[in-house]
This record gives structure tokens, sequence and C-alpha cells, in this order.
């Protein structure tokens, strides 16, 4: 029998990404997944999917010897990050930094999370919809800071 994939997330005590997990495990049974969140938010422990195919840990991604453990342990195939705190952009940028540090180092692929407000706006529905070759053109801060992540990540692409 072929082993299973080891899928790490990251901010997986939030809505969307908690029952992300939980599709994967009951949809998708070649997957293993691991995930970190601060646990910052009071219900963040009640979306955390209990499961033998998820292992969880509390911690923050700025913890570079918690990233070492986890990456260590998990040695994921694919890690799924994208910007959760929008209230400490720098540290998410610095996060982001340590999390394509450590998929460098062990060949993990990564897959960020980002959004249309890192295009811009578009004017009226007549203009041609933005693809990922347009270039980044972000009107908020919050935006700028994930089209940051995501030079920062295009950039680590040729080491």
């Amino acid at each position: 029998m072929a082993s299973k994939k080891k899928i790490l997330i990251t901010g997986s005590g939030g809505f969307i990404f908690s029952n992300f997990i939980r599709y994967i495990l009951h949809e998708h049974k070649s997957f293993n997944i691991a995930s970190v969140d601060r646990v910052q938010k009071q219900k963040a422990m009640q979306n955390v999917y209990i499961n033998k195919d998820h292992e969880f840990y509390i911690g923050d991604l700025s913890d570079k010897h918690l990233l070492d453990v986890i990456f260590e342990v998990e040695k994921p195939d694919i890690v799924i990050h994208g910007i959760h705190d929008k209230d400490n952009l720098v540290s998410e940028f610095s996060n982001t930094k340590n999390i394509i540090d450590k998929c460098l180092e062990y060949n993990s692929r990564l897959i960020y999370l980002s959004d249309y407000g890192v295009y811009g706006c578009q004017n009226s529905e007549d203009e041609q919809p933005f693809i990922e070759s347009n270039p980044c053109n972000p009107k908020e801060i919050n935006d700028s800071v994930k089209s940051a992540c995501e030079i920062l990540i295009n950039s680590s692409a040729n080491y």
C-alpha cells in the first residue's frame, strides 16, 4: 500500500481551514493532515478537528524552533499557507518567509492562498478578468502585504 501524502496547514483553527481539513480527511483518504494555529480567537479550539489522521500543533509561525520541530516530525509533502491575521501584517510577511524557508529546506510544495485584491479592482464588468500573470496593483494595506508575500514566494522559486 502506498504511503499517504502529508499536508501541513497553517491557521487551521479558523472556519475555512478547519472545514477544509474535515473535507480532505473524509473525501480524500490518501492524505494525513498536520496543522498549526496560534489559537488567538476564543472559538479556534472549537473548530479544530480531532481525527487519527490529523496532528494539531498550537504555536506561532514566528517561532522558528517550532517550525523546525513540525517539519522534522511531519515532513510535509504539501504546505497550505495564507495570511490569517490582518491586524499584524508585518509578522504575517515574516511568517510567510519562515514557511518558505522550511519548504525549501524540506522540498515541500507550497500552496499560498491569496485573493483578487492583490490585482486591484476592476472599474467595469467589460474589463478582462484578472489572471495570475497580471501585475500586482493592490489598493488596500492587507492586499499589499499579500502581494509582497506573492513576490517573495515567486522569487524563492528560483532557489
